[in-house]
C-alpha cells in the first residue's frame, strides 16, 4: 500500500521525477529494507533500473538487479536486459573468441545474478547467448566437476524457458560424449533437451523435477477448465487445433504490480476535452480479446481498481498459461473464455472496458476486429489499440518469408538452423542487425507462433484514418512520446487535444518518415 507520508518514498519519488536517479534510488531501496512488500516502490526502483547502463560491471547495480529478480512481484523482462549488460561487462563476453574456462564455470556457480537470470528471465542478447553456449559445452568437458550441478541445473532451466531454440553443434554432440549417467550427467543434457525422467531418482534433481511436474500439472488442470464463450465454428475449431499443436504458447516471466489505479477517472482526466463520461457500476467490465498468454489481461487485473477482466483467445493452451500464473500469482479478477475476436458480437455483451493490443498487425481483417470490439462495447466505453507502422514492420516480413523458406515454423532442429544463419548473415544484413534485437527471436514457441501467421499489415495514420472512418468511435489520443506530442502542439497550436488525425497525417508527411508504432485510445460512442 502506498504511503504518501514516508519521507523516504516522497524524497525518492520527488528525486525520481527530477532525473535524480542516485537519490531515488537510494530512497526506494530503503523503503524497501523497511517493507519488502511495498510496490510502489519496488515499481520505482524496477523503472530505473530497467534503463541502467554502465561502461564498466557496476557490483553495487548488480546487486539491486539480483535484489529486483527474486522478488516475485517485479516484472523481469526488463530487469533481465540491463542485468545481461552487466554480466557481458563482468565476464568480457563480447569477445567471440574466449572459451570460458573452469575458473569462469565456477565464478558462474556462484554468481547469484546471473542464476537468476537463467532461472527466472529469457537471454535475448546475442553476444550473451553465444558466450553461454560456448561456457554450456565447457560444462560437458571431463574434468568439470559435480560441485557445478546447480550451475547445470540453471542452464537446463533457461533451456526450457527458451523452448531448446539455442543451436546444437557438432562440437556440443562431441562434447556430451563426455557425460555420464550420474545426477550430474543428467542435469548437463538437460541443457540441450528437455529432462530424462531418470532425474527423479536423483536428490537435486528430482526436487528440480518435482517442481517441473508440479507446473505441469497445473497448465493440464488449467487448460481443461477453460471452456468456450459460445460454440466455435468448424473454421475456428480448426485453426486453433492446429495452432496448439504446432506452436507452444510463449511463457513470460514476471508480472507488474504497482499500485492499483482508477482507469476510467484516470482517462476521464486526460480526455477531460470528450466529457462528460458516463458512470458505470463496479466492477467495470473489461475486455481482452486474442489474449494469447494473458499478461496484459493479468496487467490489468491487477493494475486497474475494481475491474473484472474477460480474456479470450482462440488457444486454450495460452488461455491455460494465463490461467496456471493467475492462480500462481493470486489474481482472482480474471476469467478466461476460448473465443473468436469476431464472434464475440454473438455474446451480446456490453463491456465497459476494451483493450487489444498486438491484434490488428496480424488480423485477416483488421476492419472487422475493430467493428467486432464497438459492437461488444458499451457507448462511453474506453478502447485501447495498437498498429505496426509501415517503416517499423518491413524486417519482420522479410524474417518469416524466411523462416517459412527454411521450413522452419514448427520443427525445431530446422529453426535452430535458421537462427544460425540469421546470425552469420546469410540472410542478409538488415536481419542480421535488426532480428536477433527482437524478443520473439529467443524463444522457439515465440518464433513458432511468428512463422504460423499468416497476415503482415502495416499502417500509417492515412490507413488509421480509413480503419476507423464511419465507426461509432472518437478518437482521443496516441500514446506518443512527450517530444512528439509537443510538436504536434508546435506545429497546430489552436488544437492542443492532439486528437485530430488530419493534422496527425499531415505532421507523419512532413516527417522524414512515418512513425514506427502506433498506440492509441478511443471512445466509443
Amino acid at each position: 500500500m502506498a504511503d504518501s507520508t514516508d519521507p523516504n518514498f516522497a524524497r525518492a519519488s520527488a528525486a525520481h521525477a527530477a532525473g535524480d536517479l542516485e537519490t531515488a534510488l537510494e530512497g526506494y531501496v530503503a523503503v524497501l529494507s523497511a517493507d519488502a512488500k511495498r510496490l510502489d516502490a519496488l515499481d520505482g526502483l524496477t523503472q530505473i533500473l530497467e534503463g541502467a547502463r554502465t561502461p564498466q560491471f557496476h557490483p553495487g547495480l548488480a546487486a539491486l538487479l539480483e535484489r529486483a529478480l527474486g522478488t516475485p512481484a517485479a516484472r523481469r523482462d526488463g530487469l533481465v536486459r540491463s542485468a545481461q549488460a552487466q554480466l557481458a561487462l563482468k565476464y568480457r563476453m563480447a569477445d567471440a573468441s574466449a572459451v570460458p574456462s573452469l575458473d569462469i564455470l565456477d565464478a558462474f556457480a556462484r554468481d547469484g545474478l546471473l542464476l537468476a537470470v537463467l532461472h527466472l528471465g529469457l537471454i535475448g542478447d546475442p553476444v550473451v547467448e553465444a558466450f553461454l553456449c560456448r561456457a554450456r559445452r565447457a560444462l560437458c568437458a571431463p574434468d568439470a566437476k559435480p560441485k557445478l550441478l546447480p550451475l547445470a541445473i540453471a542452464f537446463a532451466q533457461q533451456a526450457f524457458n527458451n523452448d531448446y531454440v539455442w543451436p546444437i553443434t557438432a562440437e556440443d554432440e562431441a562434447a556430451l560424449t563426455f557425460v555420464a549417467g550420474d545426477e550430474f550427467g543428467v542435469a548437463r543434457r538437460a541443457m540441450f533437451g528437455p529432462l530424462d525422467p531418470a532425474a527423479a531418482s536423483f536428490p537435486m534433481l528430482g526436487a528440480y523435477l518435482a517442481e517441473r511436474t508440479k507446473y505441469e500439472a497445473a497448465l493440464q488442470s488449467a487448460e481443461q477448465r477453460i471452456v468456450s464463450m459460445y460454440p466455435l465454428t468448424p473454421d475456428a475449431f480448426a485453426h486453433a487445433t492446429a495452432r496448439d499443436a504446432h506452436a507452444p504458447a510463449p511463457r513470460w516471466q514476471g508480472l507488474r504490480m504497482p499500485g492499483r489505479i482508477d482507469i476510467r477517472a484516470g482517462l476521464g482526466r486526460q480526455y477531460a476535452w470528450a466529457g462528460p463520461f458516463p458512470e458505470f457500476a463496479p466492477p467495470l467490465l473489461a475486455l481482452v480479446p486474442s489474449a494469447g498468454t494473458c499478461h496484459l489481461a493479468l496487467s490489468m487485473a491487477v493494475g486497474y481498481d475494481n475491474v473484472q477482466v474477460e480474456a479470450t483467445d482462440l488457444s486454450r493452451r495460452a488461455l491455460a498459461f494465463g490461467l496456471a500464473q493467475a492462480e500462481t500469482i493470486g489474481v482472482p479478477n480474471v476469467h478466461f473464455s476460448q473465443a473468436d475476436l469476431l464472434d464475440l458480437p454473438k455474446t451480446g455483451a456490453g463491456w465497459g472496458h476494451a483493450e487489444a493490443l498486438d491484434v490488428l498487425g496480424a488480423a485477416a481483417d483488421p476492419r472487422a476486429c475493430v467493428e467486432a470490439l464497438v459492437a461488444v462495447l458499451a457507448p462511453g466505453s474506453f478502447l485501447r489499440l495498437d498498429a505496426p507502422g509501415k517503416n517499423g514492420r518491413a524486417f519482420l516480413a522479410k524474417a518469416r518469408e524466411s523462416l517459412r523458406a527454411a521450413g522452419a515454423q514448427t520443427d525445431l532442429a530446422s529453426l535452430r538452423r535458421w537462427r544460425t544463419d540469421i546470425l552469420s548473415g546469410k540472410y542478409g544484413p538488415e536481419l542480421q542487425r535488426n532480428l536477433p534485437h527482437w524478443p520473439g527471436f529467443h524463444s522457439a514457441a515465440a518464433l513458432a507462433a511468428f512463422g504460423l501467421q499468416t497476415h503482415d499489415n502495416s499502417f500509417d495514420i492515412a490507413a488509421l484514418r480509413t480503419l476507423l472512418e464511419g465507426l461509432p468511435v472518437k478518437f482521443l489520443g496516441f500514446e506518443f512520446d512527450p517530444g512528439t506530442l509537443q510538436s504536434y502542439k508546435k506545429k497546430f497550436p489552436a488544437e492542443q487535444t492532439c486528437a485530430d488525425l488530419a493534422n496527425w497525417q499531415k505532421l507523419e508527411a512532413a516527417r522524414a518518415q512515418p512513425f514506427d508504432f502506433y498506440r492509441f485510445w478511443l471512445l466509443r460512442i
